[in-house]
């Protein structure tokens, strides 16, 4: 009898367990996609629109409620954002997708609805669409939420801004900057930060959404496994011209497609029936049992009694002991942070996907390769290094330190061209940087404030050593720097507060009466200059 209750609870476990896993996958789920393409101030998208539609398709067949919206102007794209917030209350995750034109500007970015022209700077204010008010209203409303952001095409648009921004122009950056996730939240571009990502060229799809249709339907596969199989994809399509790129704080595994486990439920019908089946023929032949020990009493089995010369013998059942398998754990290496003034995230050897954040001091790390990005200007501080087991690499044996204390202003990284940006934020301290050479820029001036130096790893530099200061005193006005002659104009911003300046002879131009303010004077490296305006 005892048996037939135990199979009988069996049963009903295996009968909750199976309605548990369909109501799992059955969770409400909630996507925004969204495909600008038709722009009346700038030429047409050729995917957005197919890239949008083909999303929503691939969001339905994964159980998502979807709400579309297709070439929006501004109250239409604030409209349908409402319309989502709305929708995403109570919701188990959020999706957004979105495929048309977007910028950057002072490190934010900036999603263009279909009728903006960005005539004037107020344009990112009545015009624009921040990607951080999409994120910030998912994270409210759900704890999970996946964004997927194919706008950083060529935009034409931003020329426009970039003239009527005038001398703030430089704040303007080409495709869009990184951007953090929330916890539970994962966005994902469709190329690396300050990267122009290419429309489909006779396709339909960009090769970004081309390769996230392809794949984000994949059954029993975690998003971030995914994500690696498009930007394969995506590599091999553009030659490696782009590589997408994502931001993920999620705090659990998310399986976009739980086709395997409602599989797995409904396979577990017949399973069961089977089971029924045997559990009844399992009672038919205990009662049969219980029957006839009335009519004949089964004589009782006599327990065995060890002796001397049999306790040497094995346990009945017990036979063979269970097989063990050890797995020698590889010993960790030590990355040594300890010398930097930031702290720092942890990247794959592919240098696109941050592993881990915040890293100070010693961490262990496993064996294998990486890249550092510094937390604050948001660079990849060090290149592709290697850590191997039971060694120590010291972020100064595969570095150089560049020390900035004591400027006026940030400063900003730039290659060894003086053209490509390479830090997000300035800094006012110092950073480590992979050997080579560099500029700096100020921050508030826009001026390069070093000539070209060169990093060595294991040595340190002093912007001091690579610069002079200009000191103001008495200053009324702030002043332009202009080169010698007074012909070029050096600064993009006024300044009242002393730059550092590259050795050289300069003049001052008054950025109120644009008067010459000052006979020409010369900066020298590691000497302070000072301009005394009696004022």
């Amino acid at each position: 009898m005892l048996h037939a209750i135990f199979r009988s609870g069996l049963l009903m476990l295996l009968l909750i367990s199976g309605s548990s896993a369909v109501a799992f996958a059955a969770g409400n789920r909630v996507a925004l996609v969204i495909g600008n393409a038709a722009y009346r101030h700038a030429a047409v998208l050729a995917n957005p629109a197919n890239d949008a539609a083909d999303m929503a398709a691939a969001a339905e067949k994964l159980g998502f409620t979807v709400i579309r919206g297709l070439d929006l102007d501004k109250a239409g794209m604030d409209r349908t954002i409402r319309q989502f917030a709305e929708a995403l209350r109570g919701a188990s995750m959020g999706m957004f997708f979105y495929a048309g034109h977007g910028l950057q500007v002072s490190g934010r970015n900036y999603l263009v609805p279909i009728d903006a022209e960005l005539k004037t700077a107020e344009a990112l204010d009545f015009e624009m669409t921040g990607l951080d008010v999409v994120q910030r209203i998912m994270e409210t409303a759900s704890e999970t939420n996946v964004l997927f952001v194919d706008a950083c095409r060529d935009n034409p648009l931003s020329r426009n801004l970039a003239r009527a921004m005038g001398t703030r122009s430089a704040v303007i950056g080409n495709g869009l900057t990184a951007q953090e996730a929330g916890a539970g939240t994962l966005i994902s571009f469709s190329t690396q930060p300050g990267n122009v990502a290419m429309d489909g060229t006779g396709s339909r799809n960009s090769p970004y959404a081309a390769a996230l249709v392809k794949h984000i339907t994949t059954a029993g596969k975690d998003l971030p496994a995914l994500l690696v199989q498009v930007r394969r994809d995506v590599m091999a399509t553009t030659g490696k011209r782009q590589i997408p790129w994502e931001h993920s704080a999620l705090t659990a595994e998310v399986m976009l497609a739980q086709q395997a486990s409602v599989q797995t439920s409904a396979n577990a019908a017949p399973k069961i029936d089977a089971l029924k089946a045997d559990v009844a023929k399992k009672n038919e032949s205990d009662e049969a049992d219980d029957i006839s020990s009335d009519a004949e009493p089964k004589t009782p089995k006599v327990p065995e009694v060890k002796t001397a010369a049999n306790d040497s013998a094995e346990p009945a059942g017990n036979s063979e002991s269970p097989k063990r398998t050890v797995t020698k754990v590889i010993k960790p290496g030590i990355l040594r942070l300890a010398s930097s003034s930031h702290s720092h995230s942890l990247y794959d050897e592919a240098g696109t996907h941050r592993m881990t954040q915040g890293l100070r001091g010693d961490v262990e790390l496993p064996q294998g390769k990486y890249h550092l990005q510094d937390s604050v200007t948001l660079h990849m501080s060090i290149g592709l290094f290697e850590i191997k087991p039971g060694e120590v690499t010291d972020l100064n044996q595969i570095s150089g330190y560049l020390t900035v204390k004591g400027v006026r202003h940030g400063q900003q990284v730039y290659d060894a061209t003086g053209t490509n940006r390479l830090s997000t934020v300035p800094f006012r301290d110092g950073i480590h940087l992979p050997p080579g050479r560099y500029f700096l820029e100020d921050s508030e001036t826009n001026h390069m404030s070093a000539q070209s130096f060169e990093i060595k790893a294991g040595q340190s530099l002093d912007i001091n050593q690579v610069s002079g200061i200009l000191t103001f005193v008495g200053a009324k006005n702030s002043q332009y720097i202009y080169n010698e002659a007074g012909t070029d104009r050096l600064t993009r911003f006024p300044t009242k507060g002393g730059v550092h300046l590259p050795a050289g002879r300069y003049r001052l131009i008054d950025s109120r009466t644009n008067l010459t303010s000052v006979d020409t004077f010369e900066i020298k490296v590691g000497e302070e200059t000072v301009l005394d305006f009696g004022g």
